[in-house]
């Protein structure tokens, strides 16, 4: 028999039995749509999971004030333990600008220590942009610790920093896209609070970088026009920075294992410290979260693979019951 008549003769039984028919491929249509995705994704998030310490920045590790940690706020669960922000009759732990350079040399692994935050202005008189300029004032170790590429100009020096210069520096694709074929640097660029009232600063572009794969300075379909860093502390007109310093940003050094940094470095802040101050990084959220997923995806393949073994089951009964008929009908 050829492959043409089993075909035909497939046909005229699935005619023969249309519902049962139906029914068995709608079976496993339903349980292959279902079930591949689930299976795709958590190979995914394997993957994923392998490769996530190869991005610096999931490796930075936060030294925070708990009473100012709000990442509790999103943790999910029913029994989530108390939090201990501090203890009667000790004093309230406080962030100094020193701390930077006394964590970094305290902990061993630490390769840099910086502050950086985020804040939105506005351009004065850029009528074409009609965007917003999404800046990170950020201290000098951030440049290093980030890992970002210069594309022209020159990184301010130390000495810029401390002075707290109205000094710009630009992502790549965003100084492509506010000067097209222009040199940037040099170029100034008057900067407004999106909030008014504060005053305009004038910044100069010093250099342009392009970051590395992974990083979030990398995207180019931002909401804002521009994406750029500035010395902390400049531009007293137009970023509001908060007097009390709250946290402080830790970079483990190249080929220094993330776990025995971040429990030294836990060790360190509860002997300095105390317990008002909280140690976390980006990756363990982001492993946490993994974790979260990868347990909604078994229980959908749990799901999934209740639902087609029952589907399954349904046809064969119906499958028996019509073999059942035709033996009562044959007499057999």
């Amino acid at each position: 028999m050829s492959t043409f008549d089993a075909l035909r003769h497939a046909l005229r039984a699935q005619m023969r039995r249309p519902l049962e028919s139906a029914l068995l491929i709608l079976a496993i249509a339903l349980g292959t749509g279902v079930m591949v995705p689930l299976v795709g994704r958590t190979v995914l998030q394997a993957r994923q999971d392998a490769s996530l310490e190869s991005g610096p920045e999931l490796r930075e590790i936060t030294v925070q004030l708990k009473k100012d940690d709000y990442n509790s706020l999103y943790a999910g669960g029913k029994n989530l333990p108390l939090v201990e922000i501090g203890r009667v009759g000790q004093p309230e732990a406080k962030f100094k600008p020193s701390d930077l350079e006394r964590l970094k040399a305290g902990v061993s692994g630490v390769g840099w220590a910086y502050r950086e935050y985020f804040d939105q202005v506005n351009e004065v008189g850029n009528a074409l942009l009609g965007k917003g300029v999404e800046v990170h004032p950020v201290t000098r170790g951030f440049l290093e610790a980030s890992q970002l590429k210069l594309v022209a100009g020159a990184w301010p020096s130390p000495r810029d920093f401390e002075q707290k210069r109205n000094l710009l520096i630009l992502s790549e694709w965003g100084a492509k896209k506010r000067f097209g074929q222009i040199n940037p640097i040099g170029q100034t660029l008057t900067l407004r609070n999106s909030f008014g009232g504060m005053g305009d600063e004038r910044y100069t572009v010093a250099a342009v970088f392009a970051p590395p794969l992974g990083n979030r300075f990398r995207s180019e379909t931002s909401p804002f026009g521009l994406v750029a860093l500035v010395p902390m502390g400049s531009g007293k007109g137009v970023f509001y920075e908060d007097p009390t310093l709250r946290s402080i940003l830790l970079m483990p050094s190249p080929g220094s294992d993330l776990n025995l940094t971040q429990a030294a470095v836990r060790d360190f802040v509860a002997k300095t410290y105390g317990p008002s101050v909280s140690v976390r990084s980006k990756l363990e959220e982001q492993r946490n979260y993994h974790a979260t997923q990868k347990a909604v995806t078994w229980v959908m393949l749990l799901f999934a693979a209740g639902g087609l073994l029952l589907a399954a089951l349904n046809v064969t009964r119906l499958v028996l019951a019509r073999v059942v008929a035709t033996r009562r009908q044959t007499g057999i």
